[in-house]
């Protein structure tokens, strides 16, 4: 319910700010950016006989890109890392003889290409790219363990970001992100997968 009502916000931020004159794109999206934000992140796991909760909450984002621009077209790179540990822990029953658990999303990071379409001060966009996380899982009672694992994977995203002058703007994002499966040392060895979704609210500088 938490990352619907993200979601919903988002979308009316793409939406609404893409409403404008298509004739004018005046603002200069093309050279280097950074931009500091948040974001709500929400991860979910595949596993066998072991049940790890699923885990969401707030982490700090940062980023830095480049964009080219030709006519209304937007396309260029960027790096994106989202910093701060969130977890969330079950104590009714795990699985595996554990009488509870935690997962934790230590941090996760992308590099991604971009491309849009400028109207004039609204920039619509999509992203691409290749994703990777920390994540921790913890298990208590008969078979205890702990193990960190890093994962790889892809991300996939949508937005839009609105220029508010001098070289400013604010950017929203939805992504997608699939860190693929590792094996856990413990219970035997355990096979979790793992994807999270994200909104993110960032303030960017264009330079």
């Amino acid at each position: 319910m938490k990352y619907r009502f993200f979601t919903t916000v988002s979308l009316a931020f793409v939406a609404g700010t893409a409403i404008a004159d298509p004739m004018n794109y005046g603002t200069d999206w093309s050279g280097g950016y950074v931009g500091l934000g948040v974001s709500y992140s929400d991860g979910s796991y595949d596993s066998g006989s072991y049940t790890p909760p699923d885990v969401s909450g707030a982490l700090g984002s940062a980023m830095l890109g480049y964009n080219f621009q030709k006519d209304r077209m937007v396309y260029g790179a960027e790096a994106v890392l989202n910093f701060g540990n969130i977890e969330e822990t079950n104590s009714g029953g795990c699985g595996v003889g554990a009488t509870s658990c935690r997962s934790t999303i230590e941090q996760y990071a992308a590099i991604r290409g971009r491309v849009g379409y400028a109207f004039d001060q609204t920039l619509v966009f999509m992203t691409v790219g290749v994703a990777t996380d920390r994540q921790s899982h913890q298990a208590f009672g008969i078979n205890p363990g702990d193990d960190s694992e890093r994962h790889y994977g892809y991300t996939v995203g949508i937005g839009a970001e609105q220029s508010v002058g001098q070289g400013w703007s604010i950017r929203g994002d939805l992504e997608y992100y699939d860190f693929g499966t590792k094996t856990y040392d413990f219970a035997g060895g355990t096979e979790i997968e793992a994807k999270t979704t994200a909104a993110r609210i960032s303030i960017v500088k264009r330079f």
